[in-house]
């Protein structure tokens, strides 16, 4: 039905009237004061709150060091491998362990380039559409996303298999991040200079690859054939295992890649539960499998987290991190910082609309490595480092605690071992998918 209704510019008198019933409401003044001297969420952070939500969790899985991945935006491949130094650090009886995410990073931006210039410029599918010149046509949708974020940081779960299955991983020390490795917008704008260049001459992509190539080596460095292993335990006794190749690595040390499966919480009502769904162009190598995931309730989510956590298994997760949040605590919690009593308006309405109208959608990746069975609090392990932007340290040192009821209302997806997942999941998992658009909100 079209909307008739004629709308009336905001005039003088109508703010001068809304600005005397602000004026004359004395908990705007006290908010006003207090939230003029300091940050809002300190003035509405409920004390309350953060005494219940206590850190303390019945299981428990072993306490590394967390990562930084400082202000890249790889949060995405710092929790999958973290995920996975869980079993080399168990095995090996390490203190600590780091995989080198330079390394996978290297070739993550060779990558999302090249599958950029094939679905451009080459004739395979997918590839953008063309005018009757022969020209890429810039006005389609899909192409835009791709021109947009041919070199971006962001990732999604399947992002890193897809690059481990090809290259391989290696310690932190076989090659470390350099400063472009987490401090990326000039390398990234480098890269999206030569592909939209190439774009508009209608260039060649293998000189374009080389022109990247020699972009990103610049900014990370080379990334090893091959490396010496060696490493000191938990009791000091040093260990020299010989010389590895990148796959060899991945090979002894690294899980079944296909056996995980990632379940999510999509809460459009349209979206069915116990369906896979698939999204167009999200790989980052060309001719992998798109990002995929089984659609579940938010219980069934928790259920398999928990049990893979009880399993010994930490879970990868998606959420919307920064929603109920204080990164200085590592607390997150449904009603942790309570806006709606400083600003007297109501901030609430329903996930799915959240989700619809963007309000709420995935923007960080962490690990789930622990789990209280009575307060139904998550241990959580970030990629943020120990300390924040000033240098003050974080409590938990980089750990953090979520309650059940804001993994209810932000987390998308969870990332476990098909063993935990149910049979019906499995079976949807294992079939066709309906396919989402590469705009949608979940990917």
């Amino acid at each position: 039905m079209e909307n008739t209704t004629t709308m009336q510019p905001l005039t003088e008198r109508c703010r001068e009237d809304i600005q005397k019933k602000v004026d004359t409401d004395p908990t705007v003044a006290v908010a006003r004061n207090a939230v003029t001297a300091v940050s809002v969420n300190k003035v509405a952070l409920d004390r309350n709150k953060v005494l219940a939500l206590d850190p303390t969790v019945e299981v428990k899985l072993d306490s590394l060091k967390v990562t930084d991945q400082k202000t890249s935006g790889r949060c995405w491949m710092f929790a999958a491998l973290n995920m996975y130094r869980q079993k080399i650090a168990t095995q090996l009886n390490l203190e600590q362990f780091e995989f080198s995410e330079a390394y996978l990073q290297y070739f993550d931006k060779l990558e999302k380039a090249y599958f950029a210039l094939n679905f451009l410029l080459g004739n395979e599918e997918p590839h953008a559409p063309h005018t009757e010149d022969g020209a890429v046509d810039l006005s389609d949708r899909r192409t835009a996303f791709v021109l947009d974020g041919a070199a971006d940081d962001g990732g999604l779960f399947n992002y890193v298999n897809n690059l481990v299955a090809k290259y391989g991983v290696v310690p932190s020390y076989a090659m470390p991040d350099s400063d472009s490795a987490s401090n990326t917008p000039a390398m990234n704008r480098a890269i999206h200079t030569i592909v939209r260049r190439t774009v508009m001459s209608q260039g060649s992509i293998d000189e374009a690859m080389k022109e990247i190539q020699r972009v990103v080596g610049i900014h990370l460095g080379t990334p090893p054939t091959s490396f010496v292993w060696q490493y000191r335990d938990k009791d000091g006794n040093f260990h020299r295992e010989g010389e590895f190749t990148p796959q060899e690595f991945a090979q002894k040390y690294l899980p079944d890649l296909d056996q995980y499966v990632e379940v999510a919480f999509d809460a459009r009502a349209d979206h069915e539960p116990n369906r896979a769904y698939d999204t167009d162009l999200a790989t980052n190598v060309w001719g992998r499998p798109v990002y995929r995931y089984v659609n579940a309730d938010i219980e069934t989510v928790r259920s398999v987290a928990v049990k893979s956590i009880k399993g010994e298994d930490p879970v990868w997760f998606g959420c919307d991190v920064n929603t109920q949040f204080d990164p200085m605590l590592g607390m997150w919690d449904r009603s942790l910082i309570n806006l709606e009593d400083i600003y007297g308006v109501d901030m609430g309405y329903s996930r799915e609309g959240r989700m619809m109208t963007w309000e709420v959608k995935p923007t960080h990746a962490m690990v789930l490595t622990g789990y209280d069975e009575q307060t139904k609090h998550f241990r959580v392990e970030n990629s943020w480092g120990v300390k924040d932007h000033k240098g003050v340290q974080l409590a938990g040192d980089g750990y953090g605690t979520m309650s059940s009821e804001w993994f209810a209302d932000n987390v998308f997806s969870v990332v476990v071992k098909r063993e935990y997942v149910p049979q019906e999941l499995l079976k949807a998992w294992d079939g066709e998918a309906i396919l989402l658009p590469c705009w949608d909100p979940m990917s």
